[in-house]
C-alpha cells in the first residue's frame, strides 16, 4: 500500500537531525542519520544498531504526527529520542516536526498511533520499539520460563547422569542430550517475544 503523502515522507527523510560532537564512527543505519544515531547511542546508552533503528522509527513517528494533524502518543524509547532531538536542536534551530508528548505503554493510548502506522507502512510497528504493556508482560513471562527451564534442565541432566551412571558409564551421552534439549526448549521460549529496547541497555552489566 503506498503512503498517503509520499511528499511529506520525502520531506521527513530529508529533515536534518543534530549530531554528536567529534567524528562519527561507522555505524548502521542511513548515512544521513548516523551523527544523530551516534548521539542517541551515547546519551541514551543504546547499542549502535538499536540507536539507528530508534532514529528510523522516530522519523516514522514524525511523519505520522504531521500526517494525522493530531497529537499521537509515542512509545517510551521514541519519546526519549524526541526529547533528545528537542534538547540538541535548541542550539541549531532544527526543531522537531511533532509536538512534545508523553509516552505510554497503555494499549488504548497507543492504538491510534499503531493503527496509523499499520495503514501507512503496511506492516505492524516493531514491538521492540513500540511495546505495549502486554508486550512487556510477555517479555517478563518468557524470561521467567527461560530461567525455570534452565534450572529444570540442569536438574534433569544431573538426575539422569546419576541414574544411568549406575547402569552404564557410557550413558552420559543421554545425560548431555537431556540437558541440551531442555536448554533448547527454554531458549525457544525466551526468543518468542521481542527484546524491548530500553535506555541504558548498553551499560547494563
Amino acid at each position: 500500500m503506498p503512503l498517503s503523502d509520499p511528499d511529506l515522507w520525502a520531506e521527513i527523510l530529508r529533515l536534518p537531525l543534530p549530531g554528536s560532537d567529534g567524528p562519527v564512527p561507522f555505524a548502521p543505519g542511513r548515512q544521513k542519520d548516523r551523527a544523530f544515531a551516534d548521539l542517541v547511542a551515547r546519551r541514551l546508552e543504546l547499542y549502535p544498531a538499536n540507536a539507528a533503528n530508534a532514529v528510523a522509527e522516530y522519523r516514522r513517528f514524525l511523519y505520522l504526527s504531521r500526517l494525522s494533524g493530531e497529537t499521537l502518543c509515542p512509545s517510551r524509547i521514541i519519546a526519549e529520542v524526541q526529547a533528545l532531538h528537542s534538547q540538541a536542536a535548541s542550539n541549531t534551530g532544527l526543531a522537531p516536526n511533532a509536538p512534545q508528548t508523553g509516552w505510554t505503554e497503555d494499549e488504548s493510548g497507543l492504538a491510534p498511533t499503531l493503527a496509523l502506522y499499520r495503514r501507512e507502512f503496511d506492516m505492524d510497528a516493531p514491538e521492540g520499539y513500540w511495546p505495549t504493556a502486554r508486550t512487556v508482560a510477555r517479555t517478563c513471562r518468557a524470561w521467567r520460563i527461560f530461567g525455570v527451564g534452565v534450572l529444570l534442565s540442569l536438574a534433569a541432566g544431573a538426575l539422569s547422569g546419576m541414574l544411568f551412571h549406575q547402569i552404564d558409564p557410557e550413558a552420559y551421552r543421554f545425560n548431555w542430550a537431556v540437558l541440551l534439549i531442555g536448554l533448547a526448549l527454554a531458549a525457544g521460549a525466551g526468543l518468542r517475544v521481542p527484546h524491548v529496547v530500553r535506555t541504558g541497555e548498553a551499560s547494563a552489566g
